[in-house]
């Protein structure tokens, strides 16, 4: 994003083009800032949605970047982003992880119970047990 001639790569093209070619409600993603994972996700009414469970803002590129990933597509452009609410983890805990993944999975199908510090290890279980069954 920050070169000058600021070309998408081949998998944000491949992203951008599957994006065009599918009904999309919402884009959910993690993001890595200052040794810790925060959540976003887009939702389609023009909404960047954030979550953190150390309860910190959003990283100050953000919607810089993911403005100029939807440029160009039929898609409304977030003007700010609303964060939100989530438990907070205990310092130290690595859980900073499992609690980003599970807000965006929670708000991508509703039905998902939230992430809380004390369960977290059942969180990663669970996730770690996806990751050996479908890949």
């Amino acid at each position: 994003y920050a070169q000058d001639s600021q070309h998408y790569s081949h998998n944000l093209v491949a992203l951008r083009k599957r994006l065009s070619l599918s009904e999309v409600r919402s884009i959910g993603f993690i993001v890595w800032d200052a040794d810790h994972y925060a959540a976003y996700i887009y939702q389609k009414a023009a909404h960047l949605l954030h979550n953190d469970s150390l309860n910190r803002h959003p990283a100050p590129d953000v919607l810089a970047v993911f403005t100029w990933f939807l440029e160009g597509l039929d898609c409304p452009i977030p003007q700010f982003i609303k964060e939100g609410a989530m438990a907070m983890q205990g310092e130290g805990s690595g859980s900073c992880g499992m609690a980003a993944y599970n807000y965006i999975e929670s708000l991508a199908h509703g039905n998902i119970p939230d992430w809380e510090c004390h369960i977290s290890p059942l969180f990663r279980q669970k996730s770690l047990c996806e990751l050996i069954v479908y890949h």
